[in-house]
């Protein structure tokens, strides 16, 4: 059995459009395991278009963590097709994603490297498996 040490830690990519159509942001980070909460660690850029110039600003955020306890935790999954690789994370309080740029409705996905798949899998299954062991003791 793989244990939570034992889980690499996932680098992770996400670009998406901000509410405003003239922003976007780019975040990058790592994804990891502890034993009653996923960590994700990123740093975000936010690219504004100019209305007069038409050109670009880049401002770059704090590096910023998130914990997630696996206890709030509804979802996680991996998606594969033939051009990405996802994980998608739904959470059951939307409070957990208050930094966390570009989520909607308490969902959102973190692009992986192929190279990476391996120990996603092995990172989602262990969460899983720690948030029904969590949940049982709840009851």
């Amino acid at each position: 059995m793989i244990g939570v040490s034992d889980i690499k830690v996932i680098p992770f990519a996400q670009t998406n459009q901000t509410e405003n159509w003239m922003e976007y942001t780019e975040t990058s980070g790592v994804l990891r395991l502890t034993a009653q909460q996923l960590l994700l660690d990123f740093q975000y850029d936010l690219f504004k278009m100019s209305t007069t110039t038409g050109t670009y600003t880049k401002k770059k955020s704090e590096m910023t963590t998130l914990d997630i306890p696996l206890a709030e935790l509804e979802d996680i999954t991996l998606k594969r097709n033939l051009f990405a690789t996802k994980i998608t994370i739904q959470v059951k309080r939307l409070d957990l994603l208050r930094n966390f740029p570009a989520q909607k409705s308490g969902v959102f996905h973190l692009n992986i490297k192929r190279n990476q798949i391996k120990n996603a899998e092995a990172l989602i299954s262990r969460a899983l498996l720690i948030r029904s062991e969590i949940l049982l003791d709840t009851l």
